[in-house]
Protein backbone atom coordinates (compact mmCIF):
# COMPACT_ATOMS: atom_id res chain seq x y z
CA UNK A 1 0.00 0.00 0.00
CA UNK A 2 1.00 3.32 -0.65
CA UNK A 3 0.88 6.60 1.82
CA UNK A 4 -1.67 9.18 1.18
CA UNK A 5 0.24 12.01 1.91
CA UNK A 6 -2.42 14.38 2.12
CA UNK A 7 -4.14 12.64 4.81
CA UNK A 8 -0.84 11.50 6.89
CA UNK A 9 1.16 13.51 9.09
CA UNK A 10 3.32 13.60 12.21
CA UNK A 11 1.86 16.30 15.02
CA UNK A 12 4.85 17.57 17.53
CA UNK A 13 4.73 19.08 20.72
CA UNK A 14 7.92 20.77 22.36
CA UNK A 15 8.11 22.53 25.33
CA UNK A 16 9.75 24.86 27.67
CA UNK A 17 9.58 26.12 31.38
CA UNK A 18 7.51 29.07 30.13
CA UNK A 19 5.37 27.69 27.39
CA UNK A 20 4.73 25.06 24.44
CA UNK A 21 4.33 24.81 21.12
CA UNK A 22 3.01 22.38 18.50
CA UNK A 23 2.60 21.81 14.84
CA UNK A 24 2.83 19.46 12.69
CA UNK A 25 5.25 18.30 9.32
CA UNK A 26 3.80 16.04 6.17
CA UNK A 27 5.37 12.96 4.47
CA UNK A 28 7.30 12.95 1.42
CA UNK A 29 6.27 9.29 0.01
CA UNK A 30 5.70 5.94 2.15
CA UNK A 31 4.69 2.64 1.69
CA UNK A 32 3.25 -0.55 3.78
CA UNK A 33 4.17 -4.24 3.79
CA UNK A 34 1.24 -6.63 4.47
CA UNK A 35 1.24 -10.75 4.75
CA UNK A 36 -1.94 -12.50 4.85
CA UNK A 37 -3.98 -9.07 5.67
CA UNK A 38 -1.37 -8.21 8.48
CA UNK A 39 1.09 -5.35 9.11
CA UNK A 40 4.25 -6.32 8.81
CA UNK A 41 6.42 -3.31 7.60
CA UNK A 42 6.76 -0.03 6.15
CA UNK A 43 8.93 2.76 5.31
CA UNK A 44 7.79 6.93 5.69
CA UNK A 45 10.30 9.47 4.94
CA UNK A 46 9.17 12.20 6.67
CA UNK A 47 9.43 16.22 4.95
CA UNK A 48 11.34 18.37 7.23
CA UNK A 49 10.73 21.30 5.09
CA UNK A 50 6.98 21.34 5.76
CA UNK A 51 7.13 21.93 9.17
CA UNK A 52 4.54 24.17 10.85
CA UNK A 53 3.78 25.77 14.16
CA UNK A 54 -0.22 25.83 14.60
CA UNK A 55 -0.26 27.44 17.86
CA UNK A 56 1.16 30.80 16.87
CA UNK A 57 -1.50 33.29 15.04
CA UNK A 58 1.40 36.15 14.35
CA UNK A 59 2.60 35.75 11.05
CA UNK A 60 5.66 37.02 11.91
CA UNK A 61 6.12 35.15 15.30
CA UNK A 62 5.23 31.86 13.53
CA UNK A 63 7.46 32.58 10.59
CA UNK A 64 10.31 33.21 13.28
CA UNK A 65 9.74 29.93 15.21
CA UNK A 66 9.41 27.55 12.10
CA UNK A 67 12.52 29.01 10.65
CA UNK A 68 14.25 28.51 13.83
CA UNK A 69 12.92 24.91 13.94
CA UNK A 70 14.81 24.23 10.41
CA UNK A 71 18.01 26.16 10.89
CA UNK A 72 21.02 24.01 11.78
CA UNK A 73 19.99 24.96 15.89
CA UNK A 74 17.31 22.05 15.37
CA UNK A 75 16.47 20.01 12.57
CA UNK A 76 19.23 21.28 9.88
CA UNK A 77 17.28 20.78 7.14
CA UNK A 78 19.69 22.53 4.25
CA UNK A 79 21.31 19.29 5.44
CA UNK A 80 19.00 17.01 5.93
CA UNK A 81 15.77 17.63 4.56
CA UNK A 82 14.50 14.58 5.57
CA UNK A 83 13.70 12.31 8.22
CA UNK A 84 12.88 8.40 7.69
CA UNK A 85 10.57 6.00 9.95
CA UNK A 86 11.30 1.83 8.70
CA UNK A 87 9.00 -0.35 10.59
CA UNK A 88 10.57 -3.25 12.02
CA UNK A 89 8.38 -5.12 13.88
CA UNK A 90 4.59 -4.89 14.40
CA UNK A 91 2.85 -6.62 17.79
CA UNK A 92 -0.56 -6.94 17.91
CA UNK A 93 -2.12 -6.31 21.72
CA UNK A 94 -5.41 -6.00 23.51
CA UNK A 95 -6.25 -2.90 24.86
CA UNK A 96 -8.92 -0.66 25.27
CA UNK A 97 -7.08 2.47 23.71
CA UNK A 98 -4.96 1.18 21.01
CA UNK A 99 -4.35 -2.35 18.90
CA UNK A 100 -0.90 -2.57 18.16
CA UNK A 101 2.35 -1.48 19.53
CA UNK A 102 4.85 -0.46 16.26
CA UNK A 103 8.60 -0.50 16.55
CA UNK A 104 11.06 0.92 13.73
CA UNK A 105 13.84 2.78 13.04
CA UNK A 106 13.74 6.31 12.83
CA UNK A 107 16.49 8.43 11.47
CA UNK A 108 17.10 12.02 12.10
CA UNK A 109 19.98 14.08 11.18
CA UNK A 110 21.92 11.20 10.34
CA UNK A 111 20.99 9.26 13.39
CA UNK A 112 19.08 6.35 13.39
CA UNK A 113 17.37 5.11 16.65
CA UNK A 114 14.72 2.53 17.27
CA UNK A 115 11.30 3.85 18.45
CA UNK A 116 8.42 2.13 19.49
CA UNK A 117 4.74 3.42 20.04
CA UNK A 118 1.07 2.32 20.38
CA UNK A 119 -1.89 2.44 17.51
CA UNK A 120 -4.81 2.02 16.62
CA UNK A 121 -4.93 0.24 13.40
CA UNK A 122 -7.85 0.07 11.27
CA UNK A 123 -8.02 -1.71 7.92
CA UNK A 124 -10.06 -2.73 4.94
CA UNK A 125 -9.67 -3.58 1.36
CA UNK A 126 -8.81 -0.02 -0.08
CA UNK A 127 -7.12 1.50 2.93
CA UNK A 128 -5.25 1.53 5.98
CA UNK A 129 -4.60 4.12 9.05
CA UNK A 130 -2.76 4.30 12.11
CA UNK A 131 -2.98 6.78 14.80
CA UNK A 132 -1.18 6.57 17.82
CA UNK A 133 -2.20 8.41 20.94
CA UNK A 134 1.02 11.05 21.90
CA UNK A 135 4.39 9.62 22.98
CA UNK A 136 7.65 10.93 23.90
CA UNK A 137 10.98 11.21 22.18
CA UNK A 138 14.29 12.43 23.72
CA UNK A 139 15.50 14.79 20.65
CA UNK A 140 19.20 14.95 22.24
CA UNK A 141 19.31 11.42 20.91
CA UNK A 142 19.45 12.68 17.36
CA UNK A 143 22.03 15.58 18.24
CA UNK A 144 18.89 17.90 18.10
CA UNK A 145 21.03 20.79 20.73
CA UNK A 146 19.66 23.88 20.98
CA UNK A 147 19.00 24.69 24.67
CA UNK A 148 19.38 20.90 25.54
CA UNK A 149 20.37 20.30 28.90
CA UNK A 150 21.67 17.56 27.74
CA UNK A 151 24.70 19.37 26.25
CA UNK A 152 24.42 23.02 28.22
CA UNK A 153 25.09 23.42 31.56
CA UNK A 154 23.29 26.91 33.09
CA UNK A 155 20.81 27.69 29.95
CA UNK A 156 18.78 29.42 33.19
CA UNK A 157 15.39 30.21 31.31
CA UNK A 158 16.54 29.41 28.29
CA UNK A 159 16.28 25.68 28.46
CA UNK A 160 14.27 24.29 25.58
CA UNK A 161 13.05 20.57 27.04
CA UNK A 162 14.54 17.43 25.58
CA UNK A 163 11.31 15.67 25.39
CA UNK A 164 9.19 16.03 22.34
CA UNK A 165 5.60 14.59 21.77
CA UNK A 166 4.91 13.29 18.88
CA UNK A 167 1.59 12.06 17.53
CA UNK A 168 1.25 10.08 13.81
CA UNK A 169 -1.14 9.73 11.82
CA UNK A 170 -0.90 7.45 8.87
CA UNK A 171 -3.07 6.72 6.29
CA UNK A 172 -2.12 4.21 2.80
CA UNK A 173 -4.76 3.41 0.16
CA UNK A 174 -4.45 0.66 -2.45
Amino acid sequence: MIADIEESYVAWVGSKPTGKHDGNVKLRDGSLEFSEGELIGGRFTIEMGTIKVLDIEDPETNEQLRSHLVHRDFFYVDSFPTAEFVITGVEEIHHDDYTHTITGNLTMRGVTRSISFNATVETDEHRFIASSPQFVVNRAEWNVRYGSPSFFNDLRDNIVHDDIGLRIHLVATM
